[in-house]
């Protein structure tokens, strides 16, 4: 990069490469490979690279446990999934606030497919419940924000996700009836309130865009 010459590896490259080393590898080869793929995403400005880099983050710090018998590796990659998805959503907020249009997708992205697919692989509805409605919320804002009208849709398609799964979950357990159906519908009160007041705050941007 310092001679000016051109990537050789590019984004897809530089993922199948960390997918390979993280399924042969068996160790830490995987952390290194990530750690190294996304010095050189970031360097050349590859979001795919640095979004491939995250996700696979889980993976890559599951595949030592399988040196430990009676280590629990399921709840462990959901454990680490969870937290690298909330560092998706830091990544986002970062991209946001600087107006770096390049990586919001991504983190997006990032953060979709690792805390909806622990949600979803969890089997338990509470759990998606909470997962489909916070990325509704960061989903929603994102895209009035960004002045992104498919973000804006899909925060809403997430928030009516969201709530479908209350519906299966108030059929099944009627003890906690009243008590969820308060927390989520406050909850999504307070989402839609700040959906307005961003929508009425950037409505000049949004009626532009």
């Amino acid at each position: 990069m310092d001679r000016e010459l051109s990537d050789l590896s590019g984004a897809l490259g530089r993922s199948a490469w960390m997918v390979g080393l993280i399924i042969l590898g068996y160790g830490f080869a995987g952390l290194i490979a990530i750690g190294l793929t996304t010095r050189r995403a970031y360097q050349w400005r590859q979001p795919f690279a640095l979004m491939s880099a995250l996700v696979l983050c889980p993976l890559a710090l599951t595949t030592p446990t399988s040196w430990f018998e009676s280590f629990n590796h399921i709840e462990w990659l959901g454990t680490t999934s969870v937290i690298f998805a909330a560092v998706s959503v830091g990544w986002l907020i970062m991209s946001v606030k600087r107006d770096d249009g390049l990586f919001v997708a991504p983190a997006l992205w990032g953060a979709h497919l690792l805390g909806l697919t622990t949600a979803l692989f969890s089997q338990q509805l509470v759990m998606m419940i909470g997962a489909f409605l916070l990325m509704s919320m960061i989903t929603w804002w994102t895209g009035i924000l960004t002045l992104r009208t498919s973000w804006r849709v899909v925060g809403a398609f997430h928030l009516g996700v969201s709530w479908l799964f209350l519906i299966l979950y108030l059929g099944q357990s009627t003890t906690a009836l009243s008590g969820a159906l308060l927390f989520i519908s406050l909850l999504t009160a307070i989402h839609l309130f700040v959906v307005t007041t961003l929508t009425q705050t950037h409505m000049k941007k949004l009626s532009e865009s």
